[in-house]
């Protein structure tokens, strides 16, 4: 059966990463988008690459390389052994989600510097926060760096007493990206450790 995979992969100019696409793109498209959202794959070019060679159609050019605006043109047949997305692979998504999301949560304080709580309604924030991530509309580690910078920045304000707005809640954070003023601030963190104090 490998022999015949590497025959077909080398007759049709493909990759395993492409034949992969093709057979869950048939097989199961929910999973294998929440897949392709993984940062190691660039996955745009390898569906441009199927769409050169007709293997893939697109419903609307204008919503572009969007898994359900695809449809498969060959059917690439049994012969072709390619894993697809099953239980293990789907739960390896969904762990690297959950990384992400304990990561962001941990560095997101908890109380305020008057102690009022911050981590209100986790489960809400949580999936919008992955909802972006899985849309590509933020990237993780820019918003671990902006809460790290963010912490620093009131760090000297209040080391100075000067004022500074409180920490907006869990669900308004995010359902606003507060992150997003603090993205391009370069930090001068010298003399000061990143860690929580609030």
């Amino acid at each position: 059966m490998l022999k015949k995979t590497l025959d077909y992969l080398i007759k049709n100019n493909l990759t395993i990463e492409q034949i992969f696409i093709l057979k869950n793109l048939v097989l199961n498209k929910d999973d294998l988008q929440l897949y392709l959202n993984l940062p190691q794959f660039n996955y745009v070019n390898m569906l441009q690459d199927l769409h050169v060679k007709n293997y893939i159609t697109l419903i609307d050019n204008d919503v572009g390389y969007e898994i359900d605006n695809i449809i498969v043109n060959h059917n690439i047949g049994d012969d072709v052994e390619i894993p697809t997305i099953d239980d293990t692979n789907h739960n390896t998504i969904n762990q690297y989600y959950e990384d992400i999301w304990k990561e962001f949560i941990d560095n997101y304080p908890k109380k305020s510097s008057t102690g009022r709580p911050l981590h209100n309604d986790r489960a809400t924030a949580k999936k919008k926060y992955l909802n972006y991530i899985k849309r590509n509309i933020i990237n993780h580690d820019d918003v671990i760096r902006a809460i790290n910078s963010e912490i620093i920045i009131r760090k000297k304000h209040l080391l100075r007493k000067e004022f500074i707005p409180e920490w907006k809640l869990l669900t308004t954070y995010v359902n606003q990206k507060g992150w997003e003023q603090y993205l391009a601030i370069e930090n001068e963190t010298d003399d000061i450790d990143i860690e929580h104090v609030f």
